[in-house]
């Protein structure tokens, strides 16, 4: 089975702090993790959690001392698809730092 890396971006909220993370999930092509892959992913990072909201992705802390939720923004494949805009300007920036011809 062929797996690929899915690159998760979320928010971690502990009152009115946000912090966005991300973290990495294998799943087969064109699909997206499971709310338990999910799951093992946070607790791998010490985050423990449960789920509060399946549909729109949100979990909220089993830490009684450390009340914090997350929230799902995105999932990133790598693979173009629909939705995939190419940022030109910073296609445009990267092209100004790598040289043009390279001597020998």
């Amino acid at each position: 089975m062929n797996l690929i890396e899915c690159i998760v971006h979320y928010e971690l909220i502990r009152g009115e702090k946000v912090s966005p993370l991300r973290g990495v999930v294998d799943v087969e092509p064109g699909h997206k993790p499971s709310v338990n892959e999910l799951l093992d992913m946070f607790k791998d990072s010490d985050l423990h959690v449960v789920v509060d909201d399946p549909s729109r992705l949100t979990f909220r802390s089993t830490t009684p001392d450390d009340k914090y939720t997350i929230r799902v923004k995105k999932f990133d494949t790598g693979e173009k698809n629909n939705d995939y805009v190419e940022d030109t300007e910073l296609k445009s920036i990267i092209s100004n730092f790598i040289p043009k011809s390279r001597p020998l």
